[in-house]
């Protein structure tokens, strides 16, 4: 990914995205692989959805997260990485946690004051919290309001290359899903790969889909295995990216346990007849916007992660995938020792209704609970 300059708010953005987009065609003279259009939508430098200081996150934003629900979800977690923290720290040991898609900071917070609280002094004091993220505004902008908010054992830095992780915590909420991906089409004979041209509509041109013959290796690769029984159009998202993901955190530690929460399916489960458009979804003031290819750059883009797919690739890389549960059974069980502190008490203050409000929200089966699944990983533990 490049930097970011500016906000990407105004329409005349877009145009200038669109003119990108349509510039990347015409050098092609073909068709734009879609998870190319992906990137250039989600994090060019200028115009990208991601890149922009535009509100994405939360009710007056375009979709909420765990984090957006409130504290408690960063209390839950800071209970369930505190025993592991603890163990890691032992020998006198700095502990880092590293959290990708940080967006305004609050989960590292909201861990950081619950972990200030389940940790020894002496523990705490070598603990350091360091937020991954490659874009330079944004990385000034949480760098910022770390220092502002006297928040010495925070960093801000723009990627794993910076870094060199004894003990690392791992902490990616929402993140896989935001990597670009490649899709593809059952044809009635083959797959084939989808992706993004452009026509003459008017006095000008508007984007459309358009179907080439596969030629990346990998993505052959991928293909030949998927079934042939499908009834023609059914589209997949493949993700070509992992690889790259895991490898970079593989290289910049030495020990590490870490938790991707995104929402997700397994491998059988994304040839449900009922998913023959694929999981891509585009989503704007939390509604799902009917064309991905409207509005690059004002507009969200996000795939359901394949598990069983991102596991295989995690393993390759080197790590010990550990578990894949689902959300509401990953908080209930991380928060038992929280839970029981609460029964103990008796008496609920207003604050501890608040937090158990949030949590009911975050593993609610019809909310968050089973959309959204926690991968473990490991490596030399």
């Amino acid at each position: 990914m490049s930097e970011q300059a500016t906000d990407n708010g105004q329409s005349a953005d877009t145009n200038s995205i669109m003119s990108l987009i349509h510039e990347k065609i015409d050098e092609l003279d073909s068709a734009l692989p879609f998870d190319e259009f992906m990137e250039l939508a989600l994090y060019h430098p200028n115009y990208g959805y991601y890149t922009s200081a535009r509100k994405r996150v939360g009710t007056d934003g375009d979709f909420i997260t765990s984090v957006s629900v409130g504290q408690c979800f960063g209390k839950v977690l800071a209970y369930h990485f505190a025993p592991t923290i603890e163990s890691m720290a032992s020998n006198s040991d700095e502990v880092v946690i590293v959290e990708l898609g940080a967006e305004e900071g609050d989960l590292a917070k909201d861990m950081m004051g619950a972990l200030s609280e389940l940790l020894s002094d002496s523990i705490f004091k070598r603990l350091r919290y360091i937020v991954v993220e490659p874009f330079t505004a944004k990385r000034a902008i949480l760098h910022s309001k770390f220092i502002s908010e006297g928040l010495d054992n925070f960093d801000v830095v723009s990627g794993f290359n910076e870094l060199s992780v004894k003990k690392c915590i791992l902490i990616a909420n929402e993140v896989l899903d935001a990597i670009p991906v490649k899709r593809v089409r059952w044809n009635g004979n083959e797959w084939v790969e989808v992706c993004v041209s452009a026509v003459k509509d008017g006095e000008g041109k508007r984007l459309v889909v358009a179907e080439k013959n596969i030629e990346s290796s990998a993505l052959k690769n991928i293909v030949k295995d998927y079934p042939t029984t499908l009834s023609e159009g059914f589209t997949v998202e493949v993700n070509l990216r992992f690889n790259n993901f895991f490898k970079e955190i593989f290289a910049a530690t030495e020990m590490l346990y870490g938790c991707l929460i995104d929402y997700g399916l397994k491998a059988d489960e994304i040839f449900d007849p009922g998913r023959k458009n694929g999981t891509l979804r585009a989503y704007s003031k939390h509604g799902i916007i009917d064309d991905p290819l409207s509005s690059p750059g004002r507009i969200d883009l996000t795939a359901h992660v394949n598990f069983d797919h991102v596991s295989s690739v995690a393993k390759d890389c080197g790590f010990e995938v550990s578990s894949i549960t689902d959300q509401y059974h990953f908080l209930v069980r991380s928060a038992e020792p929280w839970l029981l502190e609460i029964e103990r008490a008796g008496n609920l203050d207003t604050e501890t209704e608040k937090l158990l409000r949030q949590f009911k929200m975050l593993f609610h089966p019809s909310v968050m609970g089973q959309n959204f699944k926690v991968m473990e990983i490991k490596k030399g533990i």
